[in-house]
């Protein structure tokens, strides 16, 4: 079954992008903003897999992938759901996570899994987690209707980076160990990841196919 995911999580990016290719012109910034998020993704994905095959492991992906969620979801935020002094923050938080990733990807030892030690996921999931949360109390404090497409959409993002958050945290050590648990971590974030691509897929088809309309 994890065999089969793996695959999966690959052909729902390629989708994902074909359909907001299709639809591209008629997505709104903000569904284009998670349209790249797929694209990139997707080439991320293709990269590390040769990587690992001519290297062995493909670790040095995982904080500049770190980087890449981080700065896309501080854009998504600071300029197309939040506004003012809350905006602001965003970009502070985004910058100043960004630069320590940045020193994190260019100072750890990927080559010997042994010795790798990244925090840059756990990091980047933190800060978006946090992004999200200010969004739901800004939402909350102004009233808002519960079936707000942004709202929906923060709901998915805080939930899916509230589960990666977790199953990064032990990352270290499970890069090292070869037990059960490692198999289950995994596994779990490649299910979460698979419906989180999947729910993108989906609004950028139904919003993509409703604007047409």
């Amino acid at each position: 079954i994890s065999t089969y995911l793996g695959f999966l999580s690959p052909v729902i990016l390629v989708l994902g992008i074909t359909l907001g290719t299709l639809y591209y012109r008629n997505l709104t910034d903000l569904l284009k903003v998670l349209f790249f998020y797929l694209v990139i993704g997707l080439i991320f994905h293709i990269i590390s897999f040769i990587f690992e095959l001519a290297y062995g492991n493909n670790l040095i992906f995982m904080p500049l992938y770190g980087l890449f969620e981080l700065i896309l979801f501080s854009i998504l935020y600071s300029k197309f759901m939040l506004e003012g002094q809350l905006s602001n923050t965003i970009v502070i938080l985004g910058v100043v996570g960004s630069s320590y990733i940045i020193y994190e990807t260019l100072t750890v030892n990927s080559s010997i899994p042994q010795e790798f030690q990244s925090y840059s996921r756990t990091l980047a999931a933190f800060l978006i987690v946090s992004y999200s949360m200010i969004y739901f109390f800004d939402k909350l404090s102004k009233g808002t209707n519960t079936n707000d497409s942004s709202l929906v959409l923060n709901t998915f993002i805080l939930v899916f980076f509230s589960l990666n958050l977790i199953f990064s945290l032990p990352i270290n050590f499970l890069v090292n160990k070869s037990s059960d648990w490692t198999f289950y971590f995994f596994f779990g974030s490649i299910v979460i990841t698979i419906l989180f691509y999947a729910y993108i897929t989906y609004s950028l088809w139904k919003n993509g196919k409703t604007r047409i309309r």
